[in-house]
C-alpha cells in the first residue's frame, strides 16, 4: 500500500493541467464577448455564447480545473439568455402589432 493521498478520495487535490485550464479561460471569455456581441449585433450568436458557456461550465465539473473561470462562463450564459428571451418578446410583441392592424384595417373596410 502506498502512503500517499488516493486521488479518488472526495475532496482530494486534483492536480493543476495549464493546457486545459488555459483553454477553459479561453473558451469563458470567447463565451462573454459572443455574448456581448450579441447583445450589439446579432441576437443569433447568443446560441453559440449558450453552448460555448455549457461546454465550459461542462469541462469545469469534469476536470476540476479551472473553478476560478465558473463565474465568467455563467455571466456569459446569463447574458445570452436574458437578452435572447428580450429579443423573442420583442419578436412577439412585432407580431401582436401587426396582427391588430391587420385586423383594424379589414373591420375599417
Amino acid at each position: 500500500m502506498s502512503a500517499g493521498p488516493n486521488p479518488y478520495t472526495p475532496g482530494a487535490a486534483i492536480p493543476s493541467n495549464p493546457a486545459v485550464e488555459q483553454e477553459i479561460q479561453k473558451k469563458a471569455t470567447t463565451a462573454l464577448i459572443a455574448a456581448l456581441l450579441g447583445f450589439f449585433c446579432c441576437p443569433l450568436i447568443h446560441i453559440y455564447a449558450i453552448m460555448t458557456a455549457n461546454d465550459v461550465l461542462a469541462q469545469i465539473q469534469q476536470t476540476g480545473v479551472g473553478q476560478q473561470h465558473q463565474t465568467l462562463a455563467t455571466i456569459a450564459k446569463i447574458v445570452a439568455i436574458v437578452h435572447g428571451c428580450i429579443v423573442i418578446a420583442v419578436l412577439l410583441l412585432y407580431i401582436v402589432i401587426i396582427a391588430l392592424g391587420i385586423g383594424a384595417a379589414a373591420v375599417g373596410n
